[in-house]
């Protein structure tokens, strides 16, 4: 998991740096990942990124070096991503739809989509053509389930809420330098108020800011070592709903024909060293990118690349592996092996 994250990291930074990106969208400030658990805490004794390409984005840093690093006083060894930082998410897809080549249609719920003459017509509640399309590309989130053409059995997702709090920057004694991770996270300083978070609440779909979430985000704080001297009272928030996967990564490719695909692969079921047929048999045009959960942000460009690589024949940026491991047929392949 840890290479494709990696990977996928490298990856956006380069990509994000092709725009020109403001003080009210994001800051490349540098992102410091204190280990939070033991496992972590060995990992970072013994990692070597020597001759790989992470080499080039994150290195191991001293106590000292992380102290003098985040503003605030670290007792052990911690890994410091120089070029990352934060962005806006919602400003970011702003930026993103801001393009003459892109579309945007507001106030229609898709509901239903059906493929005739080699097009898919899109429909809504009312059963009204929202548009048509060769290519379609679902990438509503934990909301793809609700579409007529997805089985949810076949793509395991859940939904989790998660709540950032927003503290004045009055009240935090401590001058945040750079993007500080732990359990939870700090951001430095944008108009006189740091972003902390955040929770983690599984199948929540509570879209409403709570008090015990911002008391759970401000614990978090103070695992960090960041000292916060204010009150609950009328502390703002967001909150959004990931959309997380049975086993953490994103679902992105071609989305099965799904009785086709399981009479392709049932000796699977009998024998998981069955040679597989190539290619698997996948709705013509159709695709998914959904379940970044946490990492949306790191994953989507990569992940979008493949999925235009896979729409032109172009060479993805992916490795082999890492294709099977974002594959949305996985699940059911895991499935017939079980059986076995």
């Amino acid at each position: 998991m840890e290479d494709f994250y990696m990977y996928g990291l490298s990856y956006a930074l380069k990509y994000y740096n092709h725009f020109n990106i403001s003080k009210e969208e994001g800051d490349f400030c540098g992102v410091l990942r204190i280990p939070k658990t033991e496992a972590e805490r060995n990992y970072v004794e013994e990692v070597t990124w020597k001759d790989s390409p992470v080499s080039s984005i994150a290195h191991v840093v001293s106590p000292e070096e992380a102290s003098d690093l985040s503003g605030i006083n670290i007792y052990e060894k911690s890994i410091y991503f120089k070029e990352a930082g934060w962005l806006s998410p919602k400003k970011m897809c702003q930026k993103l739809i801001d393009n003459p080549n892109i579309e945007l249609v507001l106030g229609k719920k898709v509901t239903s989509m059906e493929r005739s003459d080699e097009l898919w017509n899109i429909k809504d509640t009312n059963n009204s053509l929202i548009a048509q399309s060769s290519v379609v590309v679902i990438c509503n989130s934990i909301a793809a389930s609700e579409l007529n053409i997805i089985r949810p059995e076949w793509f395991p997702v859940l939904p989790i809420r998660g709540q950032v709090s927003i503290l004045p920057e009055k009240e935090i004694k401590n001058k945040i330098k750079t993007v500080i991770t732990k359990k939870g996270y700090i951001c430095p300083s944008l108009n006189s108020s740091h972003s902390i978070g955040s929770t983690s609440k599984r199948n929540d779909t509570n879209a409403e800011v709570t008090d015990d979430d911002h008391i759970e985000n401000i614990d978090k704080l103070e695992q960090i070592g960041a000292k916060w001297e204010g009150k609950l009272i009328d502390l703002k928030g967001e909150v959004g709903i990931r959309c997380v996967a049975k086993d953490r990564y994103p679902i992105v490719g071609a989305v099965p024909e799904y009785d086709r695909y399981i009479e392709q692969y049932r000796s699977l079921s009998k024998n998981r060293w069955s040679n597989l047929p190539e290619p698997g048999p996948y709705q013509p045009g159709l695709f998914l990118n959904i379940a970044h959960g946490y990492r949306g942000l790191t994953t989507t460009p990569i992940c979008s690349s493949h999925v235009v690589s896979l729409i032109t024949g172009q060479l993805s940026p992916l490795t082999e592996d890492m294709m099977k491991i974002i594959s949305p047929s996985r699940f059911k392949i895991r499935e017939l092996i079980k059986i076995n």
